[in-house]
């Protein structure tokens, strides 16, 4: 059920309406959907077989259908990732302007803006991606949570260890910096180092870790 600002398609009814109480989203009428996140101007969708959803604002790639113009207009209703497809997605993050996924195998894919390096492709190019790409810094390990905060990202390895990426500024990255620098591939936070991680979370300009303790 969605509610609330309904611009861009952002709830999944079809229209821009706003709707001041929580009503069933009717394009998942037979779907059973097992985990959901809410972005700024978009929204995602994990069902049980392991398929993602979107819907909302597109315009910079981080609904994941492709480079076509008609891919990159408002999505009303949900709408599968067909970029996905013979992949198992267990999660999913959606942040302002930028989304990811984690697939089964530990394998997080990322998609929409990528100028502030909250992707983890790297610097390559000021261009958003429109399309779930595999990030392959973190290839190296196995990732087992992910968050999405407005302007960066953050990954929870199976070790306990947390590795953050994107805009740097207000020191939401946690590596210590005070400048806004941007943070183009995933950086594990060392200032957590010793400690195990079990959960994590990306706000506008902050970041929280919960340890085992």
């Amino acid at each position: 059920l969605s509610f609330g600002r309904g611009g861009c398609g952002k709830l999944g009814h079809g229209d821009e309406v706003l709707q001041y109480a929580p009503w069933p989203i009717e394009a998942l009428s037979g779907v059973r959907v097992v985990a959901i996140a809410a972005g700024d101007e978009h929204s995602m969708v994990l069902t049980d077989d392991g398929k993602v959803l979107t819907f909302g604002h597109g315009y910079d790639g981080k609904l994941g259908h492709g480079y076509g113009v008609e891919h990159q207009n408002n999505q009303f209703v949900p709408m599968v990732i067909e970029e996905l497809d013979g992949m198992v997605v267990v999660a999913i993050a959606a942040g302002s302007y930028h989304s990811l996924v984690l697939t089964d195998g530990g394998d997080v894919l990322s998609f929409g803006t990528r100028w502030t390096g909250q992707l983890g492709h790297g610097a390559a190019g000021p261009e958003d991606l429109h399309k779930p790409e595999v990030i392959k810094a973190l290839s190296s390990v196995r990732v087992v949570a992910i968050a999405a905060g407005s302007i960066h990202s953050m990954v929870l390895t199976d070790e306990g260890k947390v590795l953050s990426f994107g805009q740097g500024g207000d020191g939401r990255l946690g590596h210590g910096d005070e400048e806004p620098h941007f943070q183009y591939w995933p950086k594990v936070i060392k200032a957590l180092c010793g400690t195990r991680v079990v959960a994590i979370a990306a706000g506008h300009n902050h970041s929280m870790v919960l340890t085992d303790g």
